[in-house]
């Protein structure tokens, strides 16, 4: 790769890693699997209201770090296309 490739490069994964700085990535990681837990207790829905809270923050951050995990694999499959 060129070396404008390789700037390019290394700026959109500092991007990246900034993204997911400003995000929380880790911490949202860990707060879904939290919420995950929580459901598996039966007591958890009998707060209906409460559990729909929570299962909507859930299923935001689920989406969220979906949506970083698709850019970083994007990211990292256009790199192994520029390295052919």
């Amino acid at each position: 790769a060129s070396t404008e490739t390789t700037l390019l490069i290394d700026s959109i994964r500092q991007s990246i890693d900034l993204l997911r700085g400003v995000f929380d990535y880790e911490a949202a990681v860990s707060r879904v699997q939290e919420l995950d837990s929580l459901t598996e207790n039966p007591k958890f829905w009998q707060d209906k209201a409460k559990a729909q809270e929570l299962m909507r923050e859930r299923n935001q951050l689920d989406s969220s770090i979906k949506s970083i995990r698709s850019i970083e694999h994007e990211f990292h499959e256009n790199i192994e296309l520029l390295e052919l």
